[in-house]
């Protein structure tokens, strides 16, 4: 699996209620962050799939407003290049997905305009 995606891509802010990456803030004030990744791998033929872990002001989101889905959990922040790396690579390492379909990995959601994976197991967020 090859993540596909620099720490300086990957960080951007985030407009919960537009579902669009954009400069807005939270009604505290605070950004909301989306983590985005870009993953591929040999056994899915060239196909890339975009991942999306979210954080919330800081401190992790636990739901995402107006998207009501289950469990989407980002119990922690990636907010340095040193997270990220520890991140990318305990996912790579973690993520076999020549045994272990990538589905048990990332869990599909459709927002009404794009596809979001969302990390479901949060063991794997360090």
């Amino acid at each position: 699996m090859n993540v596909c995606t620099s720490f300086e891509d990957a960080l951007k802010k985030f407009d919960a209620e537009n579902h669009t990456e954009k400069l807005a803030t939270s009604e505290t004030g605070d950004y909301i962050y989306s983590i985005h990744l870009l993953i591929s791998d040999g056994s899915l033929d060239g196909e890339v799939f975009n991942a999306y872990i979210y954080t919330y002001d800081g401190k992790g989101l636990e739901f995402l407003p107006d998207l009501q889905p289950s469990n989407i959990y980002g119990r922690f922040t990636v907010d340095s290049k040193v997270n990220y790396e520890t991140f990318v690579n305990r996912l790579l390492e973690e993520s076999d997905v020549t045994s272990t379909p990538l589905e048990l990995v990332l869990s599909p959601l459709f927002n009404g305009k794009e596809t979001i994976y969302r990390i479901v197991d949060t063991q794997l967020l360090f």
